[in-house]
């Protein structure tokens, strides 16, 4: 497999993988409000009262709770960031990479605001503004990490690339010798 199959392979997997996060992000959207506080309650509120003292306050536990979810909404949008954002570099579609991370920033942002406003028209939910900053804040955090990532990564290979250069040129100057 010569490389450009090999980039091709690795878009269609990207692009299921970024489809299949958007279904599983648009599924639990369309849980209605008693399915959804079901779901995460139920398991949230032991977790909490497991690991906190006997005389936790209740108010205490839906503040805990509260920010659980909206960490597992930030780590979901994370997710989906980081595959847009590898997504985006595959395609080249900018050269700076500071235009992809904002670019992955947009769509993310973009797709957080239709996922709110899927939730207008699911009973017991509703879609809120604070929510799209949320999620769009996790993928902006996943983003950066991706990109940090490939940054570290981009810079060992140029390294490896210099060195074996390097090592070239010192071949060619000691058979000239």
């Amino acid at each position: 497999m010569d490389m450009t199959q090999k980039i091709q392979k690795k878009k269609l997997i990207l692009w299921i993988l970024i489809f299949v996060w958007m279904i599983t992000i648009f599924m639990f959207s369309a849980q209605n409000g008693d399915e959804s506080s079901e779901l995460s309650q139920g398991f949230l509120r032991t977790f909490i009262l497991r690991f906190t003292p006997d005389n936790i306050s209740e108010d205490i536990v839906n503040m805990m709770e509260y920010i659980i979810r909206k960490c597992a909404h930030m780590t979901e949008y994370a997710v989906f960031g980081i595959l847009v954002f590898y997504q985006i570099k595959l395609y080249r579609l900018f050269e700076k990479e500071w235009n992809r991370i904002v670019m992955a920033v947009i769509c993310v942002m973009i797709y957080a605001s239709t996922d709110e406003i899927h939730q207008l028209f699911v009973g017991g939910r509703s879609g809120r503004f604070t929510d799209v900053l949320i999620d769009t804040a996790g993928g902006f955090i996943g983003i950066m990490a991706a990109a940090f990532i490939a940054a570290g990564h981009q810079g060992k290979k140029s390294r490896t690339q210099s060195h074996e250069q390097a090592v070239e040129t010192g071949k060619k100057i000691l058979s000239e010798n």
